[in-house]
C-alpha cells in the first residue's frame, strides 16, 4: 500500500488470450513492503458472456502476509443511462517487455 504499493508497480505480461484474457505477474524481493519472503503475484482478467472476472494468485518463500484485492468502482446506478447500453473500456494498460 502506499506510494510503494502494488498498485504503483509496472507487473509483466504473462498472456493475452484473443482479447477475452489478460494475464500479469509481478515479483516482490523479500522486505520490499515490510514483510518477510519474496512474493510470485498473478493476476488475471478475463471476460465470460459479459462478466469480469478477476482471478489472484500468490506464492510465498515464507510465512507473511497477503491479502490481493480490487478497488475499482462502477457506478452504472445513474437514472440517466440503462445498463443494456452501457460500455467499459480502459485506455491506460501500458505495455512493456
Amino acid at each position: 500500500s502506499g506510494s510503494e504499493g502494488w498498485g504503483k508497480k509496472n507487473w509483466a505480461l504473462v498472456d493475452l488470450i484473443e482479447k477475452q484474457k489478460v494475464e500479469f505477474k509481478y515479483e516482490c524481493p523479500s522486505g520490499t513492503t515490510g514483510f518477510p519472503g519474496n512474493v510470485k503475484a498473478n493476476i488475471s482478467y478475463s471476460l465470460d458472456n459479459n462478466k469480469l472476472n478477476i482471478d489472484y494468485s500468490a506464492i510465498t518463500e515464507s510465512p507473511t502476509h497477503i491479502n490481493l484485492t480490487n478497488h475499482a468502482y462502477f457506478n452504472f446506478n445513474n437514472n440517466a443511462f440503462r445498463f443494456s447500453a452501457f460500455q467499459f473500456a480502459i485506455f491506460n494498460f501500458q505495455w512493456k517487455f
